[in-house]
């Protein structure tokens, strides 16, 4: 982070002043129970914070407190209000509705967080603090040898009193503790492979489908359309298999296309770096680089030899004409099981897994996001994404859940090929 310099033996400063302190008069305000701060410390101690850990895993963090912090040095509050901060942090229209779009307050949200995280660090301890008061886009600087909240202040700026101060503090608490934990609990989910420094793989199921050469493919495409309209299987015993080719590795499922776009939509969200691979162009020691997502089941060799031996695994019936998935610690159970639903019923359930694993081959945190058909992996994109379905699924997790592994087993109904929201069905964490 660049900033401006002052001379050797004199750094430009800012006023400082306690909260709880009281002024008696214009005298006090300026002098008697002020200190001075640097404007290099703090910027030297924001650019230590945005190299720690809780901050690198975090573009939107890292340049929102950079901004503020330079706006507060500057003394322009103008620009610490929440729509002024979306146009010139984040990029939004001016125009654009907040109540629709709060990445302001949700970032503001994660800096008190990882603020916090930092400072718990025992290293930490004696340094400059930085904070973020909840409701409030000013940051507050408070010198190492003190322990009470400062603000800066320059010439000109309004003063708070303790009591205004107050009521913005209780009204604060009031609205993060009914809305931090839906904000954050996806985050907190997702915290073992954000903090890893690895980027995140998301591996691709990816389907071994043959086709025929021409000019038999098009003649074989009109004899299928054909039995598809008329809901009868393609039944015709002069197919010419030996012109059948492979064309493994071009086709991706729509409902996997989809939960691709959500989960990389969030990496960008929380400035994490990550890349998209074909499951027939992925290796183990890509996976041992940095934490993976698997998506698609069957068509996922991956997710096949990672998932297999824990509670939840993926199965297909002896004949292939289904696919479920079995729980190991319930042999008895027929577990979730999704039958051939060609020709396309017009409702029908499908069954996912999400889990989130420390996987003992690779070292590294492995998330799946799969559908035992094809309806599912669109759901378990949703339920890894969605407060609200993540926090149905965790509601009852032991503590601790943050750091342990986690599978997840849902349901979610599909009419005329379109997925539903996901149904919690079962939990294990361990």
């Amino acid at each position: 982070m660049t900033g401006r310099t002052g001379g050797p033996c004199g750094l430009p400063g800012i006023n400082v002043k306690c909260r709880t302190a009281p002024m008696s008069n214009e005298k006090d305000r300026h002098n008697g129970n002020s200190h001075a701060v640097p404007e290099e410390a703090v910027r030297e101690q924001v650019a230590r914070i945005l190299c720690s850990r809780p901050f690198r895993t975090s573009k939107h963090c890292l340049h929102l407190l950079e901004y503020i912090s330079e706006q507060a040095l500057a003394g322009r509050l103008d620009r610490l209000k929440e729509r002024a901060l979306g146009v010139e942090v984040f990029g939004r229209d001016p125009h654009y509705d907040t109540s629709q779009d709060p990445v302001v307050r949700y970032t503001a949200g994660e800096i008190r967080k990882r603020l916090a995280q930092y400072y718990l660090q025992p290293e930490h301890e004696q340094e400059l603090r930085i904070e973020l008061p909840p409701g409030s886009y000013l940051p507050e600087f408070l010198p190492a040898n003190l322990h009470t909240p400062v603000v800066v202040r320059k010439t000109g700026w309004q003063i708070w009193t303790a009591a205004a101060l107050a009521v913005i503090a209780v009204s604060a608490v009031i609205y993060w503790v009914g809305v931090r934990d839906a904000d954050t609990i996806v985050e907190r989910f997702w915290q073992p492979v954000l903090s890893d420094p690895g980027p995140v793989l998301l591996s691709v199921g990816q389907a071994r489908v043959f086709s025929f050469r021409e000019p038999v493919r098009s003649q074989i495409r009109k004899r299928a359309e054909a039995a598809f309209r008329e809901n009868r299987p393609l039944d015709d015993p002069t197919l010419p298999v030996r012109q059948l080719i492979p064309v493994w590795g071009q086709y991706v499922g729509i409902g996997d296309s989809t939960c691709v776009a959500r989960l990389a939509a969030l990496f960008e969200r929380e400035g994490k770096a990550y890349s998209i691979r074909g499951s027939t162009a992925t290796s183990l020691a890509d996976l041992r680089n940095g934490p993976g997502v698997l998506i698609g089941a069957f068509t996922n060799e991956w997710t096949l030899r990672l998932t297999e031996g824990f509670r939840f695994t993926l199965e297909t019936a002896p004949d292939g004409t289904y696919g479920m998935i079995r729980d190991r610690m319930r042999p008895e159970s027929s577990g979730w099981k999704v039958d051939d639903v060609w020709p396309d019923p017009e409702v029908w359930t499908d069954y996912g897994l999400v889990s989130r694993i420390r996987h003992p081959s690779t070292g590294k945190i492995i998330v799946t996001a799969v559908g035992v058909d094809r309806c599912a992996s669109v759901a378990a994109g949703e339920l890894l994404t969605s407060a609200d379905h993540l926090e149905e699924a965790l509601r009852k997790a032991p503590p601790g859940w943050e750091a342990r592994n986690i599978q997840i087993v849902f349901s979610t109904p599909v009419v005329h090929g379109n997925a539903g929201p996901p149904k919690i069905e079962a939990v294990h964490v361990w």
